[in-house]
């Protein structure tokens, strides 16, 4: 929204007598409305002339970024992947056609012009001669302001640039990481093209790769904008490359709260008939163990430093009277928990069976006489925040694998630790915006004496 330059109930500074709001602000709204919607009728003007009269290059330009990928995966499932980004390819085509495709000679931008200058509001015309200058870059979300705007900054021209577009603030959240093309015209900047969205815990991964086309013979010398005009194809194919990489790459490590690599492990006891009750009840004199209400057997063992205060390491169940189930999280517990068990209902096991699985997370859930049925959204959201709180009390004195075993803490004594933690925290900010939880860790960021962006 266009902010007043001037208190709205002052006088003009045009000197008519009036109050600015009724004077001069209102001739100014009326023209940045005017401007706007010019700007939106010469992008959709550009679209329908890229289709009408460049279909070919259009083509050529899709087939180059993602013959690569052809080549990677044949054309049976390179087809089926693309499905779900044909969309977005095609507008991303006429983009390029638009602005960056030459052939020794003018861009069609340039050719649209020479024909419809004359006819052209003054901020349209403003518009699309800077979408033609204009180059593809890489853009950080630093503030979202819903139904209004965003705040960006370009992480390759180390620049912020206010975007006034209602639509994108609904869309994109704080910290997410972007391909896009800015155009500067009527005072404001507007979106030119498309958006190309990536993961943001693949940006290290990105820059990397764009640093590596710019090491090539013959473009070190070159600015982001000059190679990234010229050689336009280098952002699709990285972008195409982390989508293949998203959709049909491995899951990632995940591991439990003791740092181990979170599996399903299933170990079922076949014990002489009618005996579980009693094997069970053997079980419980290990002190850790103790029965829930769902007349489950869980083993919960207290922690002195880490997460959380107690953590749910296994759950016992009884299938049937000769059979008792246990199930844990990670292969490390289930050889720790093993021995202990056995030693104490050895004397009933005829026969026993294990199992490994992908990790399941609801199969190992604390039992509860009230589950999420029974609860309010609004009570389930402030559980939820209230957990994440407890979380990140102890997250600054945690030892990560992503800072080389360091703690937060002890990483931001130095500048390349201080810059992975606040890596780490926009990632972690992204997530949660992502998956809507009202939370606020700010004062994360001031406990690590960080300087929030």
């Amino acid at each position: 929204m266009l902010e007043p330059e001037v208190p709205l109930k002052d006088p003009c500074p045009c000197g008519s007598g009036r109050k600015y709001k009724n004077c001069c602000w209102r001739r100014m709204k009326r023209e940045r409305a005017a401007g706007r919607a010019a700007v939106v009728r010469a992008h959709d003007a550009i679209w329908e002339y890229v289709h009408s009269e460049k279909t070919d290059s259009m083509v050529s330009v899709i087939e180059a970024v993602t013959e690569p990928m052809y080549l990677r995966h044949g054309l049976e499932d390179a087809q089926a992947f693309m499905e779900g980004f044909r969309d977005v390819l095609v507008r991303f085509a006429v983009d390029v056609v638009a602005s960056d495709l030459r052939d020794e000679g003018p861009c069609l931008i340039d050719d649209y012009l020479e024909d419809h200058a004359e006819e052209l509001h003054p901020v349209a015309l403003e518009f699309l001669r800077s979408w033609r200058d204009a180059a593809i870059s890489v853009y950080e979300v630093r503030e979202v302001v819903r139904h209004s705007h965003l705040v960006l900054k370009d992480l390759l021209g180390n620049r912020l640039f206010r975007l006034e577009d209602a639509e994108l603030s609904t869309s994109l959240q704080r910290w997410e990481t972007v391909f896009m093309r800015l155009a500067w015209a009527g005072e404001e900047y507007h979106l030119a093209g498309t958006i190309l969205p990536f993961p943001r815990e693949r940006l290290e991964h990105v820059m990397k790769a764009l640093e590596d086309a710019r090491d090539a013979p013959g473009c070190r010398s070159l600015t982001w904008k000059r190679l990234l005009k010229r050689d336009w194809w280098v952002v699709p194919e990285i972008w195409i490359e982390l989508m293949e990489q998203e959709a049909t790459g491995p899951a990632p490590d995940l591991v439990n709260t003791d740092g181990e690599p979170a599996e399903t492990v299933v170990l079922t006891w076949r014990l002489k008939s009618g005996s579980s009750l009693r094997a069970a009840t053997l079980l419980e004199q290990i002190p850790e163990v103790e029965w829930a209400e769902d007349r489950s057997l869980v083993w919960v063992e207290e922690r002195e430093k880490g997460q959380m205060d107690n953590v749910l390491v296994a759950r016992i169940d009884r299938r049937d009277d000769s059979t008792l189930e246990m199930l844990t999280n990670s292969r490390a517990r289930m050889e720790r928990l093993r021995p202990i068990t056995e030693k104490r209902i050895g004397s009933l096991v005829e026969d026993a069976e294990i199992e490994y699985a992908p990790f399941d997370r609801s199969r190992l859930a604390p039992p509860s006489g009230m589950g999420p049925d029974d609860l309010s959204p609004q009570q389930m959201a402030e559980l939820k925040k209230q957990a994440l709180q407890k979380l990140y009390r102890s997250w600054p004195d945690e030892n990560l694998p992503a800072l080389d075993g360091l703690t937060p803490r002890q990483a931001v004594k130095n500048g390349k630790g201080r810059r992975r933690v606040i890596e780490l925290l926009k990632t972690i900010e992204s997530g949660h915006e992502s998956a809507g939880d009202d939370i606020d860790l700010g004062w994360l960021w001031k406990e690590l004496g960080l300087k929030r962006p």
